[in-house]
């Protein structure tokens, strides 16, 4: 039922404390480093970023796709689906504005972005508003991959304004303090997504003791 969801949401979302830790970290270092300025590898890393979300995405629809029939009805299976393409439509859509970007150094792209990235968090969001799954091996395992990605967007997000600020003053830095505190931020970023990639593959991993359930996980692909 939809209740069972939402609960498994929060539960999950306690048991993903390493991942909620890293975003705070992540909000955390980026104020430190990009609160007086920053230039351009930043964005390349955000680019960098984005293939391992919709691979997440990807998965949460092959997930209930292969569990069709099963643990997960037919009518929600095709609901995810569509919602799982309309997300990398908008991940697609957030690669052609950071390449944009990238040329221009439009500001105004950024607010653009953060739409882009809100609207992704609000379809993820749906995924589990309109899920009644009875299985609690089968909630569990969705409610762990939509937060995984909800978490890795909110972390752009929460970097976005930071640089918005960043950009507001950098004329008070010099170029060399704008390079190194750009470097930080897109090692920051690449160590993200490591950390992301390492929840994912654990989770897509680790048996439920379900046999349905453990084989469709066996079909995910890894990071």
């Amino acid at each position: 039922m939809k209740g069972e969801i939402y609960q498994a949401w929060f539960e999950g979302k306690e048991k993903n404390m390493r991942t909620k830790k890293l975003v705070v970290l992540f909000s955390i270092l980026a104020v430190v480093l990009l609160s007086t300025g920053c230039t351009a590898a930043w964005i390349g890393s955000i680019s960098a970023l984005l293939p391992s979300i919709q691979t997440i995405v990807t998965a949460i629809a092959a997930f209930v796709l292969a569990l069709q029939g099963k643990t997960v009805s037919s009518e929600l299976a095709a609901s995810i689906e569509k919602i799982a393409n309309d997300i990398k439509l908008e991940i697609a859509n957030a690669q052609a504005i950071i390449t944009a970007y990238k040329s221009s150094s439009d500001q105004t792209l950024l607010g653009k972005l953060t739409a882009v990235f809100d609207g992704i968090v609000t379809s993820l969001g749906s995924i589990l508003e309109g899920a009644e799954i009875a299985d609690p091996a089968t909630v569990s395992k969705i409610t762990q991959l939509v937060g995984l990605a909800v978490a890795a967007v909110q972390a752009i997000l929460g970097f976005i304004p930071l640089v918005e600020n960043a950009m507001e003053n950098s004329q008070h830095m010099s170029k060399a303090d704008l390079e190194h505190a750009d470097k930080a931020a897109a090692n920051l970023f690449a160590a993200h997504k490591q950390a992301l990639e390492r929840a994912y593959n654990h989770i897509v991993m680790t048996n439920t003791g379900r046999t349905e359930v453990d084989k469709a996980l066996a079909g995910l692909p890894h990071l």
